[in-house]
């Protein structure tokens, strides 16, 4: 049969296809359509893949990924269902790899669960990340000529892999000797000239292009900035003065120490001026005190123990251990049902604290044996730190919330979450070389510090410890693989994905907005952002009724084919076609199949 009459053939059964999304693969360098089926039903998160006979862990990690997603970007809760993921190349093979299917995954689990017809004239390619992020891919000249010769009107890809970024290794004279030196280099892919084409920077963007809906990032942007304004001019909780009363103290402290100690003069001015600033800052920016103000703290305090160690430690030491104990009791007074991430963050912040307590003790210890100015100025540092710590706590404690919320339910989805996210990151970094040892290795460590948290029963910290390590995974997703002149339109696709969940007035994110409005358009900006997106993604969870698994299957079984118009049928004519309806779609995928064999 003629390839043309396939091809007409084959966007034929397209035009019907629903709750089936389509996405490419290479093999030997040619591009071949995949076909991605999801079926979902009630059940516990699990993810289970059809049709492939071997397949790597990372198309595993981000299939789970990409249906996890699709559920958060349609409102849902991703663990109160099962997704059966059933992959079928449409050149019979049987293998895959790579991150590259997960948009197709995604886009057919969000119709599946919405029960909205995806428009199935759409190849897409794209790396579905935690948060909803869609990352970069290989490949894409050979997946746009692929997507043309098999007939589909769209091609789907990641935002700015419109071009090719590399860092290549070029000669350079230096005077008469030469060297290598790392050059980037952008080559344009003019993908458009192939095939008309789309980029999606989340997976908000890759639903509306899926099912047709109207989509405006202009109109989100604008709306997170209303909300964010919103949260950001909302009151500041009454501890903050008895917190900028105590720098005050100790500012009294020092400069009175400074007198009998001239000697420590540069110490001491260096940190209380610093101090200052920061004081000022709270006082400029008022939503940024609650970091503000214990960073003024801990910046005299570290100065001010340091002396007094070295020049009187027996009174230092009862000093310390009196304040820290005083302040250790006003934080446990404190201790009411706040907001869930204040509350979670409270809890780490207390059991931070007492770590950072026990390594002063330490420090101080081995200070009184040796005597070196070195174990003074760390002991210094890490009772301050441990001030610092508890403050945090009282601030955040300082604003009783009413809401009431199920501590071992929500601990063990969200450490779930955070658990693949993870590792996620750490698999993806290695695949990829793209790699960010202070992102992912701090993920890991707090990962490992809610975990220990959790066996100690401290559940509240261990949640405070998962979300710091979500957001230090999802700043790796949203931010990289950076090249230069990528990170702002990156940016603008986070605060995209952020419009959709930002709807909260907890401590935490209010003071999170107001750093991230202060930073510079860098890593720093984003982990701010990222500290709010983990903290909006643990309230969703704590909201979610034990209902959800009681789904109604007309609303979540995978849409059927439209069915004929209603008439006077005769049973046996019914199954004359159904019968051929059957025989024609089995025939066209034949055909398809055996077109390239």
């Amino acid at each position: 049969m003629p390839r043309a009459l396939v091809l007409v053939l084959l966007a034929t059964w397209l035009v019907f296809a629903q709750g089936v999304a389509y996405g490419v693969a290479i093999y030997d360098g040619k591009a071949y359509p995949v076909e991605v089926e999801v079926r979902v039903g009630p059940g516990n998160g699990t993810v289970e893949i059809k049709g492939l006979w071997y397949y790597d862990e990372t198309f595993r990690i981000s299939t789970i990924s990409a249906c996890w997603e699709a559920a958060i970007a349609a409102g849902l809760d991703p663990f109160a269902y099962n997704y059966t993921v059933v992959v079928e190349p449409l050149n019979g093979s049987r293998a895959l790899v790579g991150t590259s299917l997960s948009l197709a995954v995604a886009a057919a689990t969000y119709s599946a669960l919405t029960n909205k017809p995806i428009n199935a004239s759409i190849m897409f390619t794209g790396t579905v990340a935690p948060g909803g992020v869609v990352d970069f891919v290989g490949g894409l000249v050979e997946k746009a000529i692929g997507a043309r010769q098999y007939g589909f009107k769209l091609f789907v890809y990641p935002v700015l892999q419109h071009n090719d970024y590399k860092i290549i290794m070029k000669p350079k004279l230096y005077g008469v000797y030469g060297t290598l030196v790392e050059t980037f280099q952008i080559t344009p892919l003019a993908l458009a000239q192939i095939i008309p084409i789309a980029e999606v920077g989340n997976l908000y963007q890759a639903a509306a292009l899926a099912t047709d809906a109207p989509y405006n990032l202009t109109a989100n942007l604008v709306q997170f900035d209303t909300k964010a304004w919103r949260i950001l001019n909302t009151s500041n909780p009454s501890a903050e003065k008895a917190l900028l009363y105590e720098i005050y103290l100790y500012y009294n402290k020092s400069l009175y120490l400074l007198k009998t100690r001239p000697e420590y003069a540069t110490t001491l001015l260096q940190r209380t001026s610093t101090a200052l600033s920061y004081v000022q800052i709270s006082k400029n920016y008022t939503a940024t005190a609650t970091e503000a103000l214990p960073r003024a703290l801990s910046e005299i305090l570290v100065a001010y123990f340091y002396v007094r160690i070295l020049t009187s430690p027996g009174e230092a030491t009862r000093e310390i251990y009196t304040y820290l104990d005083a302040l250790q009791t006003v934080v446990t007074r404190l201790n009411k049902t706040a907001m869930l991430c204040d509350d979670a963050y409270a809890h780490m912040y207390i059991h931070l604290g007492e770590i950072l307590k026990t390594q002063g003790d330490r420090s101080l210890a081995s200070f009184l044996l040796l005597g070196y100015p070195e174990l003074a100025a760390e002991a210094a540092y890490f009772y301050s730190q441990a001030a610092y710590a508890l403050w945090k706590a009282a601030l955040y404690l300082s604003t009783p919330s009413e809401w009431q919320y199920d501590v071992n339910k929500t601990l063990a989805a969200y450490k779930r979450y955070v658990e693949y996210a993870v590792n996620y990151a750490d698999l993806y970094s290695k695949a990829t070389d793209v790699i960010s040892p202070q992102l992912v290795g701090n993920a890991f460590l707090n990962y490992f510090r809610g975990a220990s948290a959790e066996r100690s029963s401290n559940l509240k910290a261990a949640l405070g410890y998962y979300i710091e390590a979500l957001t230090h995974a999802l700043t790796y997703f949203a931010i990289h693989p950076a090249f230069p002149n990528t990170t702002a339109v990156k940016y603008v696709q986070y605060l995209d994905t952020l419009s959709h969940l930002l709807n909260d007035n907890s401590t935490v994110i209010k003071e999170n907005l107001a750093l991230a409005s202060l930073a510079q358009l860098n890593e720093t900006r984003v982990l701010y952002l990222a500290r709010a997106h983990a903290c909006l993604l643990a309230e969703k969870w704590a909201n979610a009724t034990p209902h959800y698994s009681e789904l109604h299957s007309q609303d979540f079984k995978l849409p059927n084919k439209p069915k004929p118009p209603e008439g006077d049928y005769t049973p046996w004519i019914l199954a004359t076609a159904i019968l051929a309806a059957a025989f024609f779609t089995i025939q066209t995928r034949r055909l398809i199949q055996n077109v390239h064999k």
